[in-house]
């Protein structure tokens, strides 16, 4: 704990050091010249700062898959399975007022784009393990405009904490028949509102190597199974396909830095 506060303390320290201005418009005014020379106040503004946070290598989600079951007992092909999908990207956002060195800071994210890696969902073990699901380089994860994302950068209790509400914006390439050779069709996209709370210890590397996890939380996707393009919407209504997901983010979080 002694080694994490520094690193916290000298990340805030340059914040606020960004943010310190010269005098109050107002003293400043008042001792040149005074209110008879008609000398105008300038009007005090909350200071805003831009966060910047970037996800760095290693970052992943874990989609765990269960066994979708079918008429007639048997299950979807595939299905009972976990899958690690590398994550990349950025959120951005801001901090509103004034930091105060040992005080938590709140801040609003307001934007993010993070993209999934184009990885392979559901096999075929009929098929020597030929890819049936594999998810499409188009899709994107972004902040759902619906709800405000929050997170809080403890200072006393060296966490970083954050409950995230983003849009699942998935497109799949899919194989639509049963033979084991059959390429894979993209489909359109469909979107998931998903909500995640994620919360990590801040390490000695302060904001600049940040580790957030969550647990795994249920959420079932909407997976398009007509063949389409990828940057469009789904043309028929999509499946859904209840999963779980939990995050292993590696980022760094700049302050004073747009996205």
């Amino acid at each position: 704990m002694m080694r994490v506060l520094p690193a916290l303390a000298l990340a805030l320290a340059v914040l606020a050091l960004a943010w310190a201005g010269p005098a109050d418009g107002a003293a400043r005014c008042g001792a040149r010249h005074g209110r008879a020379h008609g000398c105008r106040v300038a009007k005090k503004r909350t200071p805003v700062t831009p966060v910047a946070v970037r996800l760095l290598p290693g970052s992943q989600a874990s989609v765990e898959v269960p066994a979708l079951p079918l008429p007639g007992g048997q299950t979807i092909i595939g299905t009972g399975v976990t899958e690690a999908v590398p994550l990349s990207g950025s959120l951005g956002g801001s901090v509103v007022g004034a930091v105060k060195l040992g005080n938590d800071i709140p801040v609003s994210l307001t934007k993010a784009n993070i993209v999934p890696g184009a990885v392979d969902i559901l096999h075929d073990p009929s098929c020597a393990g030929a890819t049936t699901l594999r998810i499409d380089p188009a899709s994107v994860v972004t902040i759902d405009p619906a709800h405000a994302t929050k997170a809080l950068l403890g200072f006393k209790s060296a966490t970083a904490t954050a409950t995230a509400y983003v849009k699942l914006r998935l497109a799949f390439d899919s194989r639509m028949s049963l033979a084991c050779d059959a390429p894979l069709t993209p489909t359109g996209y469909a979107d998931t509102p998903f909500a995640v709370k994620v919360s990590g210890k801040v390490g000695p590397k302060g904001l600049l190597g940040l580790a957030l996890t969550s647990a795994p939380t249920p959420v079932t996707i909407g997976v398009c199974l007509t063949p389409g393009t990828p940057t469009k919407p789904c043309t028929d209504a999509p499946a859904g396909y209840p999963v779980k997901i939990a995050l292993q983010l590696q980022v760094t979080i700049s302050l004073n830095t747009k996205a």
